[in-house]
This record gives C-alpha cells, sequence and structure tokens, in this order.
C-alpha cells in the first residue's frame, strides 16, 4: 500500500520544467506590460516636452519666528517666552496682521543640563522655545516689522518665504506657456520631416514654482532707533511649468 501523495507520475525532466517556468514568466509579463505599451499610439507619432515660466514680483512675505528663554525654573522660563508672544501679538494690528495669518506652535521646555570634570550631571536652568509663523501681506512692511520683532526680543527670523498673492494666476500663465510652446515645436518637428501635426493623443501636465527668500537671519541684538535700515535686494519668484504630450503625426 502506498500514498498518492508522495507518488509523482511521469515527471517532468529538470530542463523542460525550468522551460515551462520561464515561458510561465515571459507571458506574465507581457500581458503586464501591455497597458503601458498603450500610452503612445501604435501609428506615426511625436512625443513633445512643452516648458514655460512666468517670473513675479513678490508681494507678500511668510517668516518664521522663534523665542527662547532660560531661567532658574521651567516656569519663570515660560512666562518670559509668553510675554515678548505676547508684545508681538499685540503689536501685528498696525502691520496689516490679523489672527488668521498667525499660525504659533505649542510651547517647548527642557531641562538645561551641563557635565562636569567629576562626570556627574548638572543642573543649571530650565529653557522654553516657541515658534510663530506670521504671513506678511504687505511686504513693503518687511523691514519694519522685522525691526518691531527685534523690539520685542524675538530670538530668531528664520525662513523669509516670498510669495504672491496670485500664485495660482501665475501658475495658470506659466501653463498657458508650456502649451503654446509644445504646439509651436510639434509643428516646427513635424514640418521639418515633411510631415503634418495631427491630433493629440495623450497629455500630462506638472508644474512647481519656485520661490526665493532671504535667508536666514539670527538677532542678537535690538538695532537702535538711530540706525540706518537695512537695504535688502529685490527678489523674483519663478512659476515654471512643464506639459508632455503625444501627437498623432500625418505623413501622407
Amino acid at each position: 500500500m502506498f500514498s498518492c501523495a508522495n507518488s509523482v507520475s511521469n515527471p517532468l525532466p529538470t530542463k523542460f520544467r525550468t522551460a515551462t517556468a520561464a515561458l510561465l514568466l515571459a507571458g506574465t509579463l507581457g500581458f503586464a506590460t501591455a497597458p503601458a505599451m498603450a500610452a503612445v499610439p501604435a501609428g506615426p507619432h511625436i512625443t513633445i516636452t512643452g516648458s514655460g515660466e512666468v517670473q513675479a514680483k513678490p508681494d507678500a512675505a511668510v517668516l518664521s519666528l522663534q523665542l527662547r528663554a532660560e531661567e532658574p525654573t521651567s516656569l519663570a522660563a515660560k512666562q518670559s517666552v509668553d510675554a515678548r508672544v505676547n508684545d508681538l501679538l499685540a503689536g501685528l494690528e498696525r502691520f496689516g496682521v490679523d489672527t488668521a495669518d498667525v499660525s504659533a506652535s505649542s510651547l517647548f521646555t527642557s531641562q538645561h543640563v551641563q557635565h562636569t570634570r567629576d562626570g556627574e550631571n548638572q543642573l543649571v536652568g530650565y529653557r522654553a522655545r516657541r515658534t510663530l509663523t506670521i504671513t506678511l501681506k504687505d511686504i513693503t512692511k518687511l523691514n519694519d516689522f522685522m525691526d518691531f520683532a527685534l523690539g520685542v526680543e524675538v530670538n530668531e527670523i528664520n525662513n523669509i518665504q516670498l510669495t504672491a498673492s496670485n500664485a495660482a494666476e501665475l501658475e495658470a500663465q506659466a501653463l498657458a506657456q508650456a502649451v503654446e510652446n509644445a504646439k509651436q515645436q510639434g509643428r516646427h518637428l513635424a514640418e521639418s520631416f515633411d510631415a503634418e501635426l495631427g491630433s493629440v493623443y495623450s497629455i500630462n501636465t506638472g508644474h512647481t514654482a519656485s520661490r526665493f527668500a532671504y535667508g536666514q537671519h539670527e538677532m542678537r541684538a535690538v538695532r537702535a532707533d538711530a540706525a540706518t535700515p537695512g537695504q535688502y535686494l529685490e527678489e523674483t519668484i519663478t512659476f515654471n511649468a512643464t506639459i508632455n504630450v503625444v501627437f498623432n503625426l500625418i505623413t501622407d
């Protein structure tokens, strides 16, 4: 008596089993890639990448402000930061900034520990930190606002991001330029090869906006009232757009 589960009837030689597996794998891959091959037409066609660019002057700025304190107690450090945050918020109205233009992080506190020569940890104080993000809708007030921030003892102004209030419109203009650029390239290349640009087979778009910032400014002291205001180079924002188009070609 024997078990059917353990018996093999006429097994295929190893080389045939390998060949069969290879054929099955090839058939599976061919079937899976069929949709990808449909991305271009079977007949004569041309693939074009069009590009567009629009530059504009920024009219707004987003600033990240950080306030820090170190005191003998955690409560004292928190109160020091809170007092300066309140002074900052109280003066925002004259710069056209309302509560919707302010995003404040939670307060973060920690111990400040130093290592002594004896290898021990010594508590020297407590630190508190808070970060605020301010959207300044009138960029002409940027320098005055930074002076004001220094006046209420903001420790750091990081990542001044220049923006445009009509960014969506500018992005649309850049995309329209990319479309026209793709058409012009397609017509020129088709005519160069004695063909005619046909209908659009597929379109793939993607556009990005590049924003330039002043960089990072760490504030260590408040400027004197009589100091000459800082001068900043006028920046521009460049909106780039690209579009990939597959055109059919008419060759007759």
